[in-house]
This record gives C-alpha cells, structure tokens and sequence, in this order.
C-alpha cells in the first residue's frame, strides 16, 4: 500500500510546484489513446495520460483536431487541462473551454461521471482542477474538422514588434514574439489558418519551420 497523500503527475511542465508530496505520486503515463470517436458530433473521449502531441497525431489521422492547441505539446491532457493551459489566440478559449464531460476518481474512491447533464455543479471546478478534486482518467473533448495553419516568422526591432502587438493579436489567429536579448531586435510569430479549398502545402510545414530556423540562426551568428 502507497503512503499519503496521493498526487498526480504528468509531464512536469508546470511552473509551479503541484506535484511534490511527502506521499505518493500516480503516474498515467500508460492510460492513453482515444477511448471513442463521435465525427458527426465532433466528440472524442480521450484517456487523460495522453499526450498533447500524441493525442493531436490520433485526431489527424481521424480527420480532426483540437481547436486550439499550445505549441509545446508534450505535456499529458490531464496535466495542460487542470492548469489552465492556453496556447496562443486573443479570440480562442484555453484548452479547458473544450471539455464537455470527465471521469473523476475521488480521494474516497468514488468514480464520478461529470458532464453538463451529470453533476453539472462539478463540471467548472473540474476543468481546471490543479488537481486537488482527485484523479481525472477520462476526458470527452469538443473537436473540430482537420484544418491547417500558415506560419510566418521575421525578425523586427523590439520596440516596433511592441508597438505593433495589440494590432498583430487583433489580425492575426495567433501571434507570438521573443525578445533577442542585447540585440535590440525580436522576432514575431503568426500562424493563420488556411481557408478551405486553398492547396494544403504549399510548402511542407516542416520546410516552412526548418527555414524559419536557419534565418533566425544566420541572423544571430552575425552578433558576437
């Protein structure tokens, strides 16, 4: 028997510190996959060890995917969900905003079904729980046909990619910026979404990122 208390733990990418315990972590590394697929309602359920790479790889070859989506996918569904993980997108809702139902395993036990039809008074807190609802095994996602994504990287100075923010959020699907420190530049990331009918690649994405990459680095080796 596992001493208390008990705490999950996923991928481990959250900021804070969720997951230490003088207890017993549970890992759901091995509960994962898709559990159901409904594509006339666009519902998957899904097991909560999946990971977010994982789980938009099984989406595509189903023709679907997540409606929005962080760009660092390798944390577990469970773990993005119950800390508010949001990915980009001044118009697009966090992660948890997609979650119509879940399977809670309480502290006493007690396995739950939550949805908006079965103890609806739990759905909210159980989104975004932090874990402190107990363990969460199941989740039923609202997806959305396959789509794509056109990305566009450019280096600008940092004060005109500042000033340029609130307008670049506002056209944009998601827009992105780092700062290159003691260069006085930064470099801004949009991804828009291709309207249906258009061509899928007209350039493979994996061309479009490597090419991205190598300008960025050329562009930094010129700084000592």
């Amino acid at each position: 028997k596992s001493p208390g208390p008990l705490r999950s733990v996923g991928a481990g990418h959250s900021f804070t510190a969720l997951v230490p315990t003088s207890g017993s972590l549970v890992s759901l590394d091995r509960l994962t996959g898709l559990v159901a697929v409904d594509k006339a309602r666009n519902q998957v359920r899904v097991r909560a060890g999946t990971r977010i790479g994982q789980l938009a790889r099984l989406l595509d070859a189903e023709g679907l995917a997540l409606h929005n989506q962080p760009d660092i996918d390798v944390q577990t569904l469970a773990g993005a969900l119950a800390t508010g993980t949001h990915g980009t997108g001044a118009e697009l809702p966090a992660l948890h905003a997609q979650v119509l139902g879940l399977r809670l395993v309480t502290p006493a036990g007690e396995v739950l079904e939550i949805s908006a039809d079965r103890n609806p008074e739990l759905l909210d807190a159980a989104r975004v729980s932090l874990g402190a609802l107990g363990v969460v095994s199941e989740y039923t996602l609202a997806v959305r046909p396959r789509y794509m994504l056109r990305r566009h990287v450019w280096i600008a100075p940092t004060q005109e990619l500042l000033e340029q923010a609130p307008e670049l959020a506002r056209k944009h699907r998601h827009f992105e910026m780092y700062v290159l420190p003691f260069t006085g530049h930064g470099a801004g990331i949009t991804h828009d979404e291709v309207p249906a009918g258009t061509p899928e690649h007209p350039a493979s994405a994996d061309e479009n990122v490597l090419a991205d990459l190598r300008k960025l680095r050329d562009w930094l080796g010129r700084w000592p």
